[in-house]
């Protein structure tokens, strides 16, 4: 994680964050070092291996999910599954879990 991205975020100390698009989770476990309650999600399984993998080899806990992504309706809305959706104005809304 960068520096300016570190100062954007403050404290994290015990807050949940989700992590769009984790990727190998490097980020996702650098909130965790950070203290957060991290979950990370990304629609590739191969690269949540590689997260996972990392989450065991240095001890940070952080669940790791993949999940799909698809547009609805008009397609103003991509859904993420499990739970959460980003609408076409950036913001994410929570939705129904679809795993």
């Amino acid at each position: 994680m960068h520096e300016i991205e570190a100062a954007e975020l403050g404290d994290i100390s015990g807050k949940r964050v989700l992590h769009l698009q984790c990727h190998i989770g490097r980020n996702t476990l650098c909130l965790v070092r950070r203290g957060a309650i991290a979950t990370g999600l990304d629609f590739s399984n191969a690269a949540l291996d590689v997260a996972r993998r990392l989450s065991r080899e240095t001890g940070l806990k952080a669940d790791l999910v993949e999940v799909s992504a698809q547009a609805e309706g008009d397609g103003s809305t991509i859904k993420a599954s499990p739970g959460y959706a980003i609408d076409n104005r950036g913001r994410i809304r929570r939705c129904e879990v679809t795993r």
